[in-house]
């Protein structure tokens, strides 16, 4: 960091000075170290150079207390442990009242700097960085300069991830196991299997405009094709335009969006031609509200609210399925180890049709949705091997009779995955994986049973 190459601390000197002057079985407290104040002092400052904030802090009180105590060290002392403890518009604060015609005001700008960057503020970190460049310092600090500049530098460039996953899907048709309808009419629908492919692209970009505020661009586009098999193709894409709002531990984003979804010829109700790029299905406009608070370095906790205006295309689909969604989601995720993290997901959707009645019956496509998700990563540092596992459940229950019944329809939707992924055969950020996805939805109503399975070796790409 910036104060470990800025200032060299003789620790151990002073350590060795300790020892020399008191028994090996003594314990030096506070009360003790205050006997010997140039030595107090100089743990004081080393432990500015650290990150242990009890450590500084119990100094700092204890060196506060000295008669001869210099208040510009404290100051100094009390603006790192603000930093320390993240605080850091307090810290920041403190360092704008310190003097500058003091020996350290140089360091303290460049820790000044830092703060700035570390909480949000992009463009104020950028213009105290470039001003410091211009000072003559060690070549250390000049490089540890360059690295902040590079790091502001790559906050601004856009973002984007790339997958590409062969795929097997036993069921691209969607079909029902065989069953009966009220015990008379028996159906059995053959499942079509069919080979192709998924991806998903993801651009993002975070331009800085004022303090903590920012302007967000998010672009996503994903989709599923078959060989042969075009009709069953699909695919989305989304674009999102609005503000942010970071810091060290807060994250607030309200993005207005647009998005698309496409379906191939199978989905809609009329003649259409198979081809291999789907026709546009639904259009939807929404606004998502998201906020995001890390309580520290190795946990995340998130809350999403979203509303969803959905108008489709196809007129059959339309009548039943034009309307509001509503969705709510709130995620933890943990670093429980160097190694290891876990995730744990909730989800709550809710759908209100435009049409609350087809004809003289309610509108059955109403529904609402809770899903509990859960994920596990772990890197396995002997083998150089990476692994995730994921499950979900949900229950979804619609409104109205279900179609072909006397009741509401109750899904119970069930699903899990495996990614395994070597190190070594990553090639310039370009990471094969090698996957499998099992997915399946019991229901009171025998026609709406379904299971999926897809499996293949994919390639993850994030830049």
């Amino acid at each position: 960091m910036l104060r470990s190459n800025w200032l060299h601390i003789i620790f151990l000197c002073a350590c060795w000075q300790a020892h020399a002057q008191t028994p090996s079985d003594s314990v030096w407290d506070n009360q003790r170290l205050q006997q010997q104040p140039e030595l107090l002092e100089q743990l004081l400052i080393d432990a500015m150079d650290g990150s242990d904030a009890k450590l500084l802090a119990s100094l700092n009180e204890a060196y506060a207390q000295l008669p001869q105590a210099d208040e510009l060290l404290k100051m100094r002392a009390q603006a790192v442990l603000l930093r320390l403890n993240g605080r850091l518009d307090e810290a920041e604060a403190l360092y704008r009242r310190l003097p500058h015609n003091h020996p350290n005001h140089l360091r303290d700008r460049l820790d000044e700097a830092a703060v700035l960057f570390e909480n949000g503020k992009t463009l104020e970190a950028d213009a105290a960085f470039a001003a410091l460049a211009e000072e003559t310092l060690p070549a250390a600090v000049h490089a540890n300069i360059a690295r902040f500049r590079h790091a502001i530098a790559h906050r601004q460039q856009w973002q984007w991830g790339f997958a590409l996953q062969p795929v097997y899907n036993d069921n691209i048709n969607n079909s029902p196991p065989p069953h009966c309808l009220n015990g008379v009419y028996c159906t059995r629908t053959t499942a079509q299997s069919a080979y192709g492919g998924s991806y998903a692209i993801q651009l993002a970009k975070t331009q800085p405009l004022r303090g903590k505020h920012n302007l967000a661009v998010q672009l996503q586009h994903d989709g599923t094709f078959y060989f042969g098999q075009n009709g069953y193709n699909e695919a989305s894409a989304r674009a999102a335009l609005g503000w942010q709002y970071r810091d060290a531990r807060h994250e607030w984003s309200l993005l207005p969006f647009y998005q698309i979804r496409l379906e191939g010829a199978e989905s809609f109700s009329g003649n259409r031609a198979a081809r291999a790029l789907p026709y546009a299905h639904r259009h939807t406009l929404g606004t998502r509200l998201a906020w995001a608070y890390r309580p520290d370095r190795h946990s995340l906790f998130r809350i999403q609210l979203e509303a969803q205006r959905h108008r489709y295309r196809d007129a059959a689909y339309a009548h039943r399925q034009d309307g509001n969604q509503w969705s709510s989601a709130a995620s933890f995720a943990k670093q429980i180890t160097p190694q290891a993290s876990l995730s744990a997901a909730y989800r709550y959707e809710l759908f209100h049709p435009k049409h609350q009645h087809i004809g003289a019956f309610e509108n059955n496509a109403a529904f609402q949705f809770h899903g509990l998700s859960g994920a596990w990563s772990q890197h396995w540092q002997g083998t150089g091997t990476d692994t995730r596992l994921s499950a979900h459940y949900g229950i979804r229950q619609y409104r109205g009779i279900a179609a072909f019944g006397t009741q509401a329809q109750r899904n119970r939707e069930y699903g899990a995955g495996i990614a395994v992924s070597q190190q070594q055969l990553q090639w310039r950020g370009w990471q094969p994986v090698l996957f499998y996805q099992h997915s399946r939805i019991r229901s009171n109503m025998p026609w709406a049973q379904r299971r999926k399975r897809s499996f293949g070796i994919g390639l993850e790409a994030g830049f």
